[in-house]
């Protein structure tokens, strides 16, 4: 039977596990500013989607999932975006030196 949650429910969980989720999104994102941002929309999802959890015995078992594939797609976009730009930035043609360039 999927965990019924509401806006309280949730307030709750965050407080009792919000801890666990940013020690995980640090540990994978490197940053706290990234990381509070995880913590912030694993809970988030939450509120969106309140009957994500299914078994009440598995709750930090299914944050930790959550937080770890959050994490892990902004890390995926991070190469990608990386990857994009590299791609653009060779396909410019070579930009003609500035002025100061130029004078110096």
């Amino acid at each position: 039977m999927p965990l019924s949650l509401d806006r309280a429910g949730v307030e709750e969980l965050y407080r009792a596990h919000g801890g666990v989720v940013l020690r995980r999104a640090r540990m994978l994102l490197g940053n706290e500013a990234d990381a509070q941002e995880a913590l912030q929309e694993v809970f988030a999802g939450l509120l969106r989607a309140p009957g994500e959890i299914r078994d009440p015995a598995a709750v930090i078992a299914w944050l930790y999932r959550a937080t770890t594939h959050l994490c892990l797609n902004v890390l995926r976009g991070r190469r990608t975006s990386g990857r994009l730009l590299e791609r653009h930035l060779r396909a410019l043609p070579a930009a003609a030196p500035s002025r100061a360039d130029a004078l110096a």
